[in-house]
Formats: structure tokens, sequence, C-alpha cells
């Protein structure tokens, strides 16, 4: 079965990502079932921050919830992701990580 531009728009979505340091990025066509994981190394193109020391949150519905990196076996159509529209990504400081890695 051949698969039409249409129906790839079908199953995707758009992020409005905020970086640490406020730059904004829209990424676009983005499949439902991209895993967190890899949606992690997208967001991590963007993001100059060193890995490890930052997280997301996606506001869908008017909730805030975290996407956990360690959640291998989850993907976006699991936080309420819809296909064609366009949802909010904060990037936030993993503050959990900042105190496990500070020298004292």
């Amino acid at each position: 079965m051949t698969t039409t531009s249409n129906d790839d728009e079908a199953t995707c979505c758009s992020f409005q990502a905020k970086t640490l340091k406020g730059k904004g990025h829209l990424i676009e066509n983005v499949p439902l079932n991209e895993s967190v994981p890899d949606f992690y190394r997208r967001i991590g193109d963007i993001e100059d921050t060193k890995e490890g020391k930052w997280k997301m949150m996606v506001i869908v519905n008017g909730s805030l919830r975290t996407l956990k990196k360690q959640d291998k076996d989850k993907v976006l159509r699991d936080y309420g992701t819809l296909p064609n529209e366009v949802y909010r990504i904060e990037v936030v400081l993993d503050m959990g990580a900042c105190h496990s890695t500070c020298k004292r």
C-alpha cells in the first residue's frame, strides 16, 4: 500500500519548542508514533545545553506533562497528542540532574 502525503499528515503533529535560552523553534510533521528517546534526540539538535541537564514538558489540553527520556516504550501519542495539532514544548532545567552533578 502506498502512503500519500495526506495520510502522513494525518499521523503527524507539530511542536513549538522553547529552549532554555528562550529561542523558539517550530518542529513540523512529527510522527505520533515517534518514541520519546527519539524525540529527545530531535530536540537535542536545537538545545545547546549539555544533555542530561534538561528535560521536556509538553502542554496537552491545558495540562503540563513531563516527557521522560527513560520511557523507551512510550510514543508521543501516549501523551494525548492528536494529528494535525500544534503543541507547546518547554525545555526546562532538570534540577535533579543539576543537584546530582554539582561539585561541592
